[in-house]
């Protein structure tokens, strides 16, 4: 879906900071002239691939865990901060 793509590449880029808002599903129905359904589509996404999570009442958040993308982990693992699946704890 374009909109989650959208969206995902402005936490990728760092546009959208990690623990911060995400606009209003009114605001973002505006800035992208996408239906209700189609932008909560796109939430329902980008929060099942732990990307955001949702506040009750207070609305979408980026997550911190999308301030690691799969490159930074690759990196990490080759320098030794983070162990793999692989290896042993």
């Amino acid at each position: 879906m374009r909109l989650a793509a959208l969206i995902r590449d402005q936490i990728a880029s760092g546009t959208l900071a990690p623990g911060g808002p995400l606009p209003s599903i009114a605001v973002l129905r505006r800035r992208y002239s996408h239906s209700r359904q189609t932008v909560g589509k796109a939430m329902r996404i980008l929060e099942g691939e732990g990307l955001i999570y949702r506040v009750p009442g207070l609305g979408y958040y980026i997550s911190h865990a999308a301030a690691v993308t799969p490159h930074d982990q690759v990196a990490a693992e080759v320098r030794g901060d983070l162990k793999g699946p692989s290896q042993p704890s």
